[in-house]
């Protein structure tokens, strides 16, 4: 669950996507699971509304959810 980086030279991206390091299966699954821990875990909750308070957009944001749940288990 980690962002890859884009760059070339002295140009480096400012969006970058999730890498496709590792079992497609795995990250789908902790994918899945994020969102539907987030609906449950007050914490996961309060971490998703401060990352699209912060202007992140929606997936950004399970993004940061799917890592943090990754850190609990």
């Amino acid at each position: 669950m980690d962002p890859s980086v884009i760059q070339s030279g002295k140009f480096t991206a400012k969006k970058a996507h999730l890498s496709k390091r590792g079992s497609t299966h795995l990250r789908r699954a902790i994918w899945l699971a994020a969102a539907a821990a987030m609906r449950s875990d007050e914490a996961l909750t309060a971490l998703h509304e401060k990352k699209l308070a912060e202007g992140k957009p929606f997936h950004v944001a399970l993004g940061a959810v799917a890592n943090k749940l990754l850190h609990i288990i």
